[in-house]
Formats: C-alpha cells, sequence, structure tokens
C-alpha cells in the first residue's frame, strides 16, 4: 500500500498504510474463528466470509483493482460479490456494502486541509464512509486555525496517524500519468493532478 493521503512530494505526506502479511492475515482470520473449509472457503457457525466489494463506471482503472482485490482475498478463503455503480455517491451513501474502491484528488492545491475536512471530518461533505471521531475534530480544528508553514504541515501528519490507527480507509494506489501530444498542442504543461490540465493558455498551433 502506499504513504498517506497527501502526495509523496509534499511535506504533509502521511504514514504509510500497510497491513498484516497474507500469513498474518490468515493467522488472523483462524483465531477469529473463520476457518478454512474443504472449499478453501472460510466459514464460521456455518457462515462463509464474504465481502461486498462496489467502485464505479467512470474510472475503469478502479474496476481493474477490485479484480485484483478479489483475487487477493480468494487467496485468503475470502469469497467477494463485485458491483459497478454509475453513481458512486449515491451507492455508498446507501450502504449495503463492505469495501468502496474509490479515487480523489486529495491535494489540488497542495494544501492537505480540503481533503481531510471533506472526507473525515464528522459530517463533512464527502464523508461517504460515516467515519467520526471527536479526537479528529479537534485536530483538524487546530490544523485550520494555522497559517502554512512546517508546524501546519506536522499537524497534517498527526491527523493523518489518527486516520491510520482508526482505520478509516487504506491507500492503495497514487496512479502515474502518461502524456502523449500532438506537435500542434502548444502551451501545455502536465499538472500534478486532474483539475487543471485545459487552462486560458492552452490551444493549437
Amino acid at each position: 500500500m502506499r504513504q498517506g493521503p497527501s502526495p509523496t512530494t509534499t511535506a504533509s505526506q502521511g504514514p504509510r498504510s500497510s497491513g498484516p502479511t497474507p500469513t498474518e492475515a490468515a493467522a488472523l482470520l483462524d483465531k477469529a474463528g473463520w476457518r478454512k473449509g474443504p472449499d478453501g472457503i472460510r466459514t464460521k457457525d456455518g457462515k462463509k466470509l464474504t465481502l461486498r466489494l462496489v467502485t464505479y463506471a467512470s474510472r475503469p482503472d478502479l474496476s481493474v483493482i477490485m479484480q485484483i482485490m478479489v483475487s487477493q482475498l480468494k487467496q485468503l478463503g475470502i469469497t467477494s460479490t463485485t458491483s459497478v455503480a454509475d453513481d458512486i455517491v449515491a451507492t455508498m451513501n446507501k450502504g449495503g456494502y463492505d469495501l468502496a474502491v474509490y479515487a480523489q484528488h486529495t491535494a489540488p492545491t497542495g494544501d492537505p486541509s480540503f481533503f481531510l475536512n471533506q472526507f473525515f471530518r464528522s459530517g463533512g461533505a464527502n464523508n461517504l464512509t460515516g467515519y467520526s471521531s471527536k479526537s479528529t475534530d479537534a485536530l483538524l480544528d487546530q490544523l485550520d486555525a494555522m497559517t502554512p508553514g512546517a508546524a501546519r504541515d506536522a499537524k497534517a501528519v498527526q491527523i493523518q496517524h489518527q486516520l491510520h490507527e482508526d482505520e478509516a480507509l487504506f491507500y492503495l494506489v497514487d496512479p502515474q500519468w502518461y502524456v502523449a501530444l500532438s506537435q500542434r498542442v502548444s502551451a501545455y504543461q502536465p499538472y500534478g493532478g486532474d483539475y487543471y490540465i485545459v487552462d486560458a493558455d492552452f490551444g493549437l498551433r
């Protein structure tokens, strides 16, 4: 898994979102009473261990990631169902899933506050999972009251450590960009995100 939600080029980069190894995960499942049956699938009290995965159609790369997850879960003895939604926000707000594969630009301006407040503050506009923590809310209040600088970056890292401890979400990948241009295109400069590709200077020769 990748580092926290802040880009690796920023001072507010958070902790590595690592989990147990497959061997450790299998041991944890065994300890919890989820044992593999003859078919290799884990059961407990006669119930098979199944997870419901969901992603959305407008980012086809996420469906590939979801299928990799299905394969890895199967190796652990966990079955999965998958679905691809047209409106992922509405789908997540309804619930009825266990894992959602979701992509988000976490620092469109380089500042960590926007993403952290939108997605992890209690009642935040994009808090789609219902995560709520008084500790995190208090840390966000402190972050928002600080001026840019090393101390504010450190506070953002502290918040990400809290999210890591709470297992609010898992950061899987930071996609690479590949750019191919025609010689007719002028004034194009790659930007570290997908929001500002076309601007007032972009055009054709």
